[in-house]
């Protein structure tokens, strides 16, 4: 009986190993982001020191976007392939970088039978019963500890924090000239997301809209709208921006 008994305390040995894996050492090395100390003195942000929400989604950026549309901002994402993180791991690693909502988006890759190779008893003379035996109970405890299959998932993890709003209460990203080429828009700021009872939601900046002037000045990206914008002064300013095929003017006036 002795390969049973090997068979035995190898699987056992393989099992605790798998059961002591730290999950968050992948995460925090594949963090991109601000850095704890970072967002604690962000004047910007808010701290958040309870465990996060987490919220389980095939969509984040439907999601963000939500979030973003009620004052929240993304401070740092990490990338991980492999099974699914439990929902403590996802809490301890919000909670490391203070954030109010950890966003997981998750898409199932593949999955691997977690069936224990059966021995060959063929021309083997030292085959008996044990090794039958050892195997049979090998493979029940992998399948009590793991399941019949092990599922692979890539998954994106955001961490989403409360923020100040921007001046006008727009997020947005620059101009794809290929997405753009047959309107010949190369630069200008598409937005992204414009948060609730915001000066931008009030005035009838939409999101979709491309922002390509304010003031009559040209908008050559993201950045350089909002320079300019942190340049206006109280008041009603035009913005030309391009909708649905053609080119309109939004007043908006900052208080």
């Amino acid at each position: 009986m002795s390969n049973f008994y090997y068979a035995f305390i190898c699987l056992l040995a393989l099992l605790l190993a798998g059961c002591s894996v730290n999950q968050i050492e992948p995460l925090v090395k594949n963090y991109n982001g601000l850095s704890p100390i970072d967002i604690l003195t962000d004047q910007g942000l808010t701290i958040y020191t309870s465990a996060p929400t987490i919220i389980k989604t095939t969509d984040g950026f439907e999601q963000l976007k939500e979030l973003m549309r009620r004052g929240y901002t993304i401070v740092g994402h990490t990338t991980h392939y492999g099974s699914q993180v439990d929902t403590q791991t996802l809490r301890t690693f919000g909670m490391k970088y203070y954030a109010e909502y950890v966003l997981l988006t998750e898409t199932l890759v593949k999955s691997s039978s977690n069936s224990l190779q059966t021995p060959d008893k063929s021309g083997n003379a030292s085959y008996d019963a044990g090794s039958a035996i050892g195997h049979a109970l090998s493979q029940s405890l992998m399948y009590l500890m793991h399941g019949t299959h092990t599922y692979h998932y890539d998954k994106t993890i955001a961490l989403v924090v409360k923020s100040k709003p921007t001046n006008l209460g727009i997020y947005g990203i620059n101009v794809s000239n290929r997405a753009y080429d047959s309107a010949g828009i190369t630069k200008g700021s598409i937005v992204w997301v414009v948060a609730y009872n915001s000066i931008a939601e009030a005035s009838g900046i939409r999101e979709g809209d491309i922002i390509l002037e304010v003031n009559g000045v040209e908008v050559d990206n993201t950045a350089n709208l909002f320079e300019m914008i942190d340049r206006l002064d109280k008041g009603i300013h035009d913005f030309c921006v391009y909708r649905h095929g053609s080119l309109r003017n939004v007043q908006i006036n900052i208080r």
